[in-house]
Parts: structure tokens; sequence; C-alpha cells
């Protein structure tokens, strides 16, 4: 069974998958540190009392090594997209991990740097632990699979918020009792992998190419506003955009196709509630094991309006302190 009490991680490094309906005080209490430390480092860059900083980088990737004063083990936390070079890192795509999994590309070459720099800072002594916001929750999720590879003996724990998808679905099972993606209901960034955005793509293109066939079908009514001499220009135009419309359609389904489905590292947690001053915040499994991308439940006319809102760290900090 699993134990209760955060230390139990050092005790048992075998411990089974989270499951459960509820989390235990000493679990939520290092969310919420996880939370607040992320949340301080990315705002100030700089730690809070009582914790020493052990190695930092100011560029991408944007993370501090750190260790908390007196005790063992360290805390490696990574921020978001903040540069176009955060964006380029983004935008990098998947490659294949072990031969046979997929992970994103530009996550896994931050955190081999990342790596590099943890192998100087930590003895093996207490346990590593992960943290990360949007990108910098992918790419701590690709270090937590750094880890299983390459320093099994190392006990590690990851928390991603609001995680960039950084992992195809089995890679994602295979670390998920050592680590937890908590997901805003109303963030979309986590479920938007590169191949839910193509799919988003080819479903504009699919309505824009609705529309010019309809014109193309019912060119009497479509250009009864033009000039003869104008319909007849205008016709051959939408024909050819049609044609140009039905090849991206095609195009972007076969990238579709041969693109693995990403999603947050670990298991998810989906954080509920909370963006209103009367509403309570809940942080509850999925309800099952699989690892699946959070869907947003908001409607098409709000999803702009809080997709800024309910992504930021600050949210996450502020919604984890009043759970």
């Amino acid at each position: 069974m699993w134990k209760s009490g955060w230390e139990a991680l050092l005790a048992d490094p075998a411990a089974p998958p989270l499951t459960g309906q509820s989390l235990s005080d000493n679990h939520l209490q290092h969310f919420k540190t996880a939370a607040s430390l992320l949340e301080t480092y990315s705002e100030s860059g700089s730690l809070p009392e009582g914790y020493q900083e052990l190695c930092r980088s100011d560029v991408t990737p944007c993370f501090i090594i750190a260790q908390r004063n007196g005790s063992t083990g360290v805390w490696v936390l990574v921020t978001g997209t903040a540069c176009q070079s955060d964006a380029d890192v983004n935008a990098a795509g998947s490659s294949l991990w072990d031969g046979q999994h997929h992970l994103h590309t530009g996550h896994m070459l931050c955190s081999e740097y990342i790596m590099t720099k943890l192998k100087l800072c930590y003895d093996g002594k207490g346990l590593v632990r992960l943290v990360g916001h949007s990108m910098g929750g992918g790419i701590v999720g690709a270090l937590a699979q750094q880890i299983v590879r390459d320093k099994p003996g190392w006990k590690y724990f990851g928390v991603g918020f609001g995680p960039a998808a950084s992992m195809d679905v089995s890679l994602a099972k295979q670390i998920q009792n050592r680590f937890v993606s908590t997901c805003h209901q109303e963030d979309p960034i986590p479920c938007l992998s590169d191949r839910a955005v193509m799919v988003i793509v080819l479903n504009a293109h699919r309505m824009a190419k609705d529309r010019v066939l309809k014109r193309v079908n019912d060119p009497i009514r479509a250009y009864c506003h033009l000039y003869p001499d104008q319909k007849a220009d205008q016709l051959s135009k939408d024909t050819q955009l049609l044609a140009d419309l039905e090849q991206g359609c095609s195009s972007l389904q076969q990238k579709i196709d041969q693109e693995p489905e990403l999603v947050p590292p670990g298991v998810i947690r989906q954080l509920r509630g909370g963006l209103s001053a009367t509403s309570r915040p809940r942080l509850q499994f999925c309800g099952h094991q699989d690892v699946v991308p959070v869907q947003p439940t908001f409607s098409r006319g709000t999803w702009l309006q809080n997709r800024g809102h309910a992504h930021a760290m600050v949210v996450y900090a502020d919604l984890l302190a009043k759970a």
C-alpha cells in the first residue's frame, strides 16, 4: 500500500503508482512547496530564504538547481516559455527516445544539458525533486526519463504544473509512480501537442475548403454581386483556391497520421475550480491510471480569454495555496 508521507519515497524506491481519489496532507504540502518555489524563481529569478543555489542557467533552458539548508537531496526548477529561443524548443517536434518510444526533441535536448549539470551538483543522497511549469514541466518529465535510463539508483520525484505534452503514453506510464502532472481543467496547454495543433489547423483548412466549395457549386448566388466580367475570374480563382486547400488538407492529414500523440509526463492530477473568488480548488486524479491529455471544459467563446490566465504559474501557486 502507498505509505502516508512524502518521505516514504526515500524509504521505498519501488513504491506503487499514485492511486486513490485524494492526496495525503504531506503530498499536498509538497505540491504547495514546489509551486511556491517555482513561482518565486519564475518571478524574481531568486530563491526564498532557507535555500541555496547550486547551479543555474538564465538562458534556454532557464533552470536552477537548489538545496534546502541543512537537508539532503536537491530541487531542480525549470521555468516555462519566456522568449523566442524557448519557442524554438517547443517547435522542435518529436524523435525516438529508445528506438521505439517518442519523446519531444526540444525537451529531450534541454534535459540532457540539465542532466550534465545535475551530475555535478547531486551526490546521490536524498531525493531529486523535479519541478517545472509549461515547457519546463515537459523538460523535467524528459529529465525523469534521463534519470531512469542513466542513473537508476537515484531516487526522484517530479511535479509539472500545466506541463507541455512531452512523451508518448507508454513513456508517460513508465514514470507514473514518480511524476505527477498537475493540470487545471481550464488550462489548454497540456493537451496542445504538436499533433493536436495540426488537427486544429486541419479543421480550419476544412472549414475554409467547405466555404469555397459552396461558392464554386453555386456560382450564380455566390457571385451575384459581381459584374459579369468579374464572375468568371472569381470562379477561376476559387477553383484554384479549392484545389490548394484540398492539397493542404491531404498533406496535413498525412503528417497527422505519422505524428505520434504526445501527452504530459507521468500520471495526471486535474486541478478543478478556484478561478473565482467563491470557488475552492480541488486536486484529484482523472479517475483512471491511463495517461491521457486533459481536455479543456470551457466554451469556444471563452477559450482565448481563459487560456493565458489559467496557465500562468502564479495561478497554480495561488490555487494550491488555497487547496
